[in-house]
């Protein structure tokens, strides 16, 4: 059975219940490498527990499953492209 990144980071005590799902974490435990800046967060299993997620990009359905699990914090992280379907507020004209 195929379980999510997630999960798995959880299972080994790499991330604790209420941490932070980053580009940090990501590239410390190497699923990231450090030249990537976005991180696209996709609807592959429910987590089985509450986070803090600070991606570039979340499908409708990922944003469901977390929001299904507790977790409700989507962090904006700008990495050359709008974070969630939102928009940087526009600088002073």
């Amino acid at each position: 059975m195929h379980k999510n990144k997630v999960n798995l980071l959880l299972e080994n005590g790499l991330i604790k219940a209420g941490g932070k799902f980053d580009r940090e974490l990501l590239v410390k435990v190497g699923y990231m490498p450090k030249y990537l800046h976005e991180i696209s967060l996709l609807a592959n299993g429910k987590p089985s527990a509450k986070f803090t997620y600070e991606v570039t990009k979340a499908t409708k359905a990922a944003q469901t499953l977390v929001t299904e699990s507790g977790g409700e914090n989507f962090v904006p992280c700008f990495a050359g492209s709008s974070p969630l379907g939102l928009l940087p507020a526009k600088q002073g004209t």
